[in-house]
């Protein structure tokens, strides 16, 4: 069985569209504190999946979010997913 997002997977062999990173890493490239990605989180700014006791946010949603209110940080999000 093929996992999801098979046929979109990069050089790296990782699925660009599948990116997700950590609630600190988002409140870093949307320099907001933690707390207030918890905020985002909790009324559904942003969507996450939860893995134990972390929060992953996907690259893609948080792109969407940055257009909204903060389009001069998206160079930097498209730098921090490229690598």
């Amino acid at each position: 069985m093929a996992a999801a997002g098979a046929g979109q997977a990069g050089k790296d062999g990782r699925c660009s569209s599948c990116a997700q990173i950590t609630d600190e890493e988002a409140a870093k490239i949307l320099s907001i504190s933690v707390r207030s990605v918890d905020y985002l989180l909790a009324n559904r700014q942003l969507s996450s999946r939860r893995i134990g006791t972390r929060n992953l946010i996907p690259v893609a949603d948080l792109k969407r979010f940055a257009r909204m209110d903060h389009p001069e940080r998206l160079a930097s999000l498209s730098e921090e997913s490229a690598s």
